[in-house]
């Protein structure tokens, strides 16, 4: 019998950056090259996918670079904005809540008020925990700068305890599912301040522009009643 020629495989029909994506990872036939589907489930496929959306805007280290700015103008947005919020001391009560009862423009700017004082802690924890994970390095150089690592003994040091809260604060990794929850439904809290913030931003600003009207300076005033 003659020598039998081995059988060339196919062309492989999955792209290497497919196969390397979370989102996409895919199992091929070593022997023909067809594609055999996904190797790991949706659920699992779909959490990796968002987990990179949140870290690093599925760019890299761009991405968590421009993350990293993000969260230092987040806490700015939440520093000042509190400052912006804060109606006197005769008032503070009252811009605790949404005037349900008033016209648009100021039902705008009392939900965005109430919303914003409700979750400013929550937002400057965000927005400085979140400076920590997108640019660690000055952190953690800080860190070894307050309280060098041992190399003998290897014992662990409180500073790095205290940056390992900064990551469970974030993410909420504390307290159970109830923390979880609670962090869950407070991030969903910030869309809304956008869209409120933005609607204001526009009345305020691009319409007046629009109509040729010159833009009074100084602090935002409360739309009236």
């Amino acid at each position: 019998m003659g020598r039998v020629a081995p059988v060339a495989a196919p062309q492989q029909r999955v792209g290497r950056a497919a196969l390397l994506h979370p989102l996409f990872l895919g199992a091929v036939n070593p022997y023909t090259g067809d594609d055999l589907g996904h190797r790991l489930p949706l659920p699992y496929r779909l959490t990796t996918w968002l987990l990179a959306l949140h870290d690093n805007l599925l760019f890299g280290e761009t991405g968590r670079d421009a993350n990293g700015v993000g969260s230092v103008l987040l806490t700015v947005l939440a520093v000042t904005g509190a400052v912006i919020w804060w109606p006197g001391v005769a008032g503070w009560r009252r811009a605790l809540g949404v005037d349900l009862r008033a016209n648009w423009r100021r039902l705008i700017w009392t939900l965005h008020g109430a919303v914003g004082v409700w979750t400013v802690v929550f937002i400057l924890m965000w927005g400085l925990t979140g400076i920590y994970l997108a640019i660690p390095e000055p952190f953690n150089a800080l860190a070894d700068a307050i309280e060098p690592f041992d190399e003998e003994t290897f014992e662990p040091r409180t500073v790095d305890n205290v940056l390992y809260w900064v990551a469970r604060v974030h993410f909420g990794r504390f307290g159970g599912w109830s923390t979880k929850a609670l962090w869950a439904a407070i991030g969903l809290l910030p869309p809304v301040l956008f869209v409120t913030g933005f609607v204001m931003w526009w009345t305020r600003v691009v319409r007046p522009l629009q109509r040729g009207r010159p833009l009074r300076p100084g602090t935002p005033q409360e739309p009236a009643p």
